[in-house]
């Protein structure tokens, strides 16, 4: 999401005279007030570029000006300032570029300056018109075991070439290894004895950039587990493993002392689902084991053979904390009145109804993983919080509120918010009776480094979502981060913490 940021800068300037060995005369010292509203960047298509705008004004004269002049058209490029800033006329500065007519990208500056003082350089990308392609039938080619020859068109308006990058010991590039503006390239395939078999070719442009994949799929004996790699619950019952093929094929253990698990269906042809029966692992370790795929294979036929891995997790006991007075030395109250320990109730929390006095608790070296706090004894007013903290203003927070008459709803907030901030909440929550409110941390599959977040009530998720993409970027995996809990209006008890260590599969 790009933000438009109103920039106001000023700057001091010495005016003196000019001269060979002359000694310098004094002049007063000049402030320069120059205010903007403008991106950082803009970027544009090649062709038929939209204009844009931004917002200048200033204490003195000011202008507009690219380093490209011939690539643009500002309007106004100038203005009149007014030493009153606040009176001063807020101009709308439009910038149409034109037509790129050159194959490569290209990368202009604006500069936004009043008198002596360089506010603000923007910078202004535009696309080349270079094109290269192939058209979305011909990137997917399929070829019988006999092999033979393919063909595929290459559009463009440049020079390019193209070469093998899957499958180089049976396709090779006959014709079009290298070509300029529209053309083609031609494949030869050996016959296939074997398995079936996948091959790539990349079509490349004139600076060595990889622009396009046509993937080429031999036929040949097929067998596709659709994973390698199982990973079941500790109480999964019946894990179901897809397989296709167009062969006969049976499964097996590796390892027959691997008595936890059958398999019910283990000879199959063509397309099959196999069923895998599990006992509950009542233990406190990962189980492992492998499982064999083979063809069976009639005389002459190639046999196929895949190896998948079995992983069956075991049940997490959370670590439980209560917050007696011992467990509240490791913390540090924050911002108004201590929490109360009343023994198996729990630990009372209590703010002032207006939400100036908070009653909470404060920690700055909490894992990654699964919290969960349960809280009951609403009064009519509370309002509950987790709230985490990751630096640099990054955080979460979870609200749980109520509204006066006994029902009550959450509230989820980032920040920064990033491209999915409208989140779902839960509403008509009964406030008679406990809740349990959950933030669960799990490595990101969407962004590389950050984290899934889920937020959940009462075991049931209601919300989640991923940090990265301009949310709540200092939320990576497996880094400390700092919570603050408690009520921030009302009061209510938490009657226990528990913390879960994040599963491994290694």
């Amino acid at each position: 999401m790009k933000r438009y940021l109103l920039s106001f800068c000023a700057a001091i300037a010495l005016i003196s005279g000019l001269g060979g060995c002359q000694e310098k005369e004094e002049g007063p010292m000049k402030w320069v007030d120059l205010r903007y509203r403008a991106e950082d960047s803009y970027s544009l298509p090649w062709e038929s570029p939209e204009a844009f705008s931004f917002l200048v004004k200033s204490t003195d004269p000011w202008t507009v000006r690219s380093y490209n002049p011939d690539w643009c058209t500002i309007t106004p490029a100038e203005g009149e300032g007014n030493p009153a800033i606040a009176d001063a006329e807020t101009y709308t500065v439009s910038v149409q570029y034109k037509d790129n007519a050159q194959l490569d990208d290209r990368v202009d500056t604006l500069e936004i300056k009043s008198d002596y003082w360089v506010g603000k350089l923007i910078t202004v990308y535009q696309k080349g018109n270079a094109y290269l392609d192939v058209k979305d039938e011909e990137q997917n080619l399929e070829i019988a075991k006999t092999g033979g020859e393919l063909t595929f068109a290459v559009k463009a308006n440049q020079d390019w070439s193209a070469k093998v990058i899957e499958g180089g010991d049976w396709l090779s590039v006959k014709s079009g290894a290298t070509g300029s503006l529209d053309g083609s390239v031609s494949l030869t395939v050996g016959e296939n004895t074997g398995e079936k078999r996948y091959g790539a070719v990349s079509v490349i442009d004139r600076h060595g950039e990889e622009r396009v994949v046509v993937k080429v799929t031999q036929d040949g004996v097929q067998l596709d587990p659709a994973t390698f790699e199982i990973r079941a619950a500790y109480n999964q019952g019946v894990y179901e493993l897809d397989v296709v093929s167009n062969a006969s094929w049976k499964i097996e253990k590796t390892d027959d002392k691997a008595q936890w698990f059958t398999i019910e269906n283990p000879e199959n042809t063509g397309e099959a689902t196999v069923r895998i029966a599990m006992n509950d692992n009542g233990g406190t370790s990962i189980r492992k084991t492998s499982l064999k795929i083979t063809t069976i294979a009639g005389p002459g036929e190639p046999v196929v053979t895949r190896e998948i891995v079995l992983k069956q997790a075991y049940l997490q006991v959370p670590k439980r904390t209560v917050f007696d007075d011992s467990e509240m030395s490791y913390w540090r109250p924050d911002k108004g009145v201590n929490p109360v320990y009343l023994g198996e109730q729990g630990t009372y929390f209590e703010a002032t109804t207006s939400g100036s006095v908070y009653a909470r608790l404060y920690r700055s070296d909490m894992p990654m993983g699964t919290h969960t706090y349960r809280w009951h004894s609403f009064s009519p007013e509370v309002r509950v919080r987790l709230w985490w903290t990751f630096g640099n203003n990054n955080e979460i927070k979870y609200n749980l509120r109520a509204d006066g008459d006994g029902n009550g709803y959450t509230e989820i907030s980032t920040s920064p918010s990033g491209p999915d901030a409208d989140f779902v909440n839960v509403e008509g929550i009964d406030m008679t009776v406990p809740h349990e409110m959950t933030v669960k941390f799990t490595p990101s599959e969407i962004n590389e480094g950050y984290c899934h977040v889920q937020f959940i009530l009462d075991g049931v998720e209601f919300q989640s979502f991923d940090t990265g993409d301009n949310a709540v970027m200092e939320c990576t995996w497996q880094k400390e981060i700092g919570i603050y809990f408690g009520c921030y209006t009302g009061n209510a008890i938490c009657e226990w913490y528990d913390y879960t260590e994040p599963f491994s599969w290694d």
